[in-house]
């Protein structure tokens, strides 16, 4: 067993090399770049602008339509051929005899027309595009909170980074502390002044700072490797966080976190774009009803009838107005208002939903901010008490005064606090975060 743990603490718990890229990052540069390039923003946006093409294309009622179009037939139909010579202005009396009225000759008609149509008026178009162009502007605001959120999940990811490679650098200090009693151990037992069980205890007390290296350095590359997809960079490419400052206590310049009060939740994104979808629905109650309203439209045609292209061309010309009044469509307009109606009363309580739960996770946030923030500092005034214990108990243990298994123990418990007191940081600058993204103070920094 002695000889076994003797090899481990001799061996590397370097972790398997990879192909990596290591890119050093800011973290102004993470939240730019999140906000400017992460898969999720830019979907989101692209939402936003496909909700804002149909807005527009919802309102192109407003203008009229115009088409053009040619062709061609050739028929030996008796209604074809008499209409087709009558439109061509080719009529004549012989075209009358009922012989060749019944059994008449082929007849080529190359046609070419303009058409114009136009509703300006239409209740039920207007209404629509009034419902779009709330739509897309609640898939624009939503396309911002999304961006924001995205910022706020890249800003914990690069803490947390930042976090685990504190935590790695501490338990490698660790590792260098144990391996350094474990020698110091073996020099004391060759010597007769220790016993094998100090030994022993000294090499397990290597292997637990080793283990926790190894747990670290998985963290480092854990929090990386979710830094990177948030970022939505290419495998192979790791962010290597340089802000490595950030879970310094703060100073008495550092920016605050907002004061506690009532939140104001008026200007927030993913709330405004939750008020827009009730409007929307609305509007969509307001189309359902204008279906039952007359609709007036207009339209134009010019066109020319010819035996030949381009030659013997014959014009004519159509204007016309109608007005299209609903008597009865099978139920199906009062069922579309109903389900309309039904809609508005989903959202309306879906919406208070949110701005209730928008409410209570401000205020929870912001006891996270108080009680985190008393956590860090206790959690570091007992890493430092610590720390100074384990230098107190080498000198007594060098001295004969203190056992083995006291002083490891102190140094593991030691250990325990370091890492809790930076895991304890990371959580305040987390609150602090939160709290900036929920109440937009922080969302354009």
């Amino acid at each position: 067993m002695l000889a076994l743990l003797l090899l481990g603490a001799g061996g590397s718990c370097a972790a398997p090399v990879r192909s990596q890229e290591l890119r050093p990052l800011t973290l102004a540069e993470a939240l730019a770049e999140a906000r400017s390039a992460s898969p999720e923003a830019i979907a989101a946006r692209a939402r936003a602008r496909a909700a804002d093409h149909v807005a527009r294309a919802e309102g192109a009622y407003r203008w009229p339509t115009l088409m053009a179009e040619a062709g061609g037939v050739r028929t030996n139909d008796p209604v074809a051929v008499f209409g087709g010579r009558l439109l061509q202005g080719r009529l004549t009396r012989d075209d009358f005899d009922p012989a060749r009225l019944v059994d008449p000759e082929a007849l080529a008609d190359w046609r070419a027309g303009l058409s114009a149509g136009w509703s300006p008026l239409s209740p039920v178009d207007a209404r629509r595009h009034e419902a779009a162009v709330l739509e897309a502007d609640a898939a624009d605001l939503s396309a911002e909170w999304v961006t924001a959120s995205v910022a706020f999940r890249v800003h914990v990811d690069y803490l947390r980074a930042v976090g685990a490679e504190r935590t790695l650098a501490a338990a490698r200090a660790s590792l260098a502390s144990a391996e350094a009693d474990l020698s110091w151990v073996k020099s004391r037992e060759s010597e007769g002044l220790l016993t094998r069980a100090d030994l022993l205890l000294a090499a397990a007390h290597v292997e637990e700072a080793r283990s926790r290296l190894m747990a670290a350095d998985q963290a480092v590359a854990d929090a990386r490797g979710f830094l990177a997809a948030d970022l939505g960079w290419p495998v192979g490419v790791v962010p290597a966080p340089v802000d490595t400052t950030l879970l310094d206590p703060l100073g008495p310049d550092d920016p605050r976190p907002p004061s506690a009060g009532d939140p104001a939740l008026g200007d927030r994104p993913d709330l405004l774009a939750s008020s827009r979808v009730v409007e929307a629905t609305r509007a969509r109650v307001r189309q359902a009803e204008a279906a039952r309203w007359p609709d007036l439209s207009g339209s134009a045609r010019i066109e020319s009838h010819a035996p030949r292209p381009w030659e013997g061309a014959r014009g004519a010309w159509t204007v016309g107005v109608q007005v299209t009044v609903p008597l009865f469509a099978g139920f199906s307009l009062t069922a579309r208002r109903d389900a309309a109606t039904a809609q508005v009363r989903a959202e309306e309580g879906a919406h208070e939903g949110r701005t209730r739960m928008a409410v209570a996770e401000i205020e929870a946030a912001r006891r996270a901010v108080a009680t985190s923030a008393q956590r860090a500092g206790a959690a570091s005034a007992a890493a430092e008490a610590a720390a100074e214990a384990v230098r107190l108990q080498r000198l007594r243990f060098e001295e004969g005064l203190v056992d083995t298994a006291r002083l490891l123990s102190t140094e593991s418990w030691a250990a325990d606090l370091t890492a809790r007191a930076v895991d304890a940081s990371v959580e305040r600058q987390v609150s602090m975060a939160r709290l900036a993204y929920l109440t937009r103070t922080g969302m354009n920094r």
